[in-house]
């Protein structure tokens, strides 16, 4: 038996033994069960959990923006691949003087280069074309002349030793002449042959490092 009822006038709920409404003074009342009125879920309560979900399920998922790309200074990259393939062209001449076969030289002076672009030009990790190219320009020139040098160096070394001293810069003006001659030219162009070929490596292998790490970053 419920112990409360409702007015019909007002709404209002009062207990079951009240004579009058406490709000209206009406004594018109009507059952009401204040324990079933709980139980039961208020209107749209039902249908507020699957709106949820719809928002849910329906929502665009959420992807996270694509990486700025790193900026590449191709000029910063040039003077730091001709700087460390300077050490490249150092320890050609070095060996050059040590009486061995500085053309061994020619595998590192790309590396040295490639080396130097990446931790100049602001991007390590490019593989751009104007990397590539750069390198390989310089490689080719800081071989010719570290080969240059170490001719213009045994130059003035013999010329000391004839009795006939000769600035370094005379002897650098005398190369090509010397050049002219086969016995020279010929222990050259080896020299020449046996460096690029394994500049030619080095740039090769590198070069195709390069292109996989660059596919494999946009595959990413």
């Amino acid at each position: 038996m419920s112990d409360t009822k409702k007015c019909s006038s007002c709404g209002t709920i009062v207990l079951a033994e009240d004579k009058f409404c406490s709000n209206c003074g009406s004594t018109d009342f009507e059952p009401y069960d204040l324990q079933l009125d709980a139980a039961q879920p208020e209107i749209g309560a039902q249908d507020a959990v699957p709106a949820v979900e719809n928002d849910v399920l329906n929502a665009e998922p959420a992807y996270a923006a694509p990486a700025a790309p790193v900026h590449e200074n191709v000029a910063a990259g040039v003077v730091g691949a001709f700087l460390f393939a300077l050490i490249g062209a150092a320890l050609y001449f070095g060996i050059y003087q040590l009486g061995f076969i500085a053309g061994i030289c020619g595998f590192v002076m790309f590396i040295l280069a490639n080396f130097g672009y990446g931790l100049f030009c602001g991007n390590k990790n490019s593989v751009s074309t104007a990397r590539i190219v750069s390198c390989i320009v310089i490689t080719v020139i800081m071989i010719a002349l570290a080969e240059y040098l170490c001719l213009a160096f045994e130059l003035f070394n013999a010329f000391k030793d004839e009795g006939s001293p000769v600035s370094f810069t005379a002897a650098l003006r005398t190369v090509p002449y010397v050049l002219g001659e086969k016995e020279v030219l010929g222990p050259v162009v080896l020299e020449l042959l046996f460096a690029y070929g394994l500049s030619a490596v080095a740039i090769v292998s590198n070069v195709i490092r390069m292109v996989k790490d660059r596919k494999a970053r946009k595959a990413a």
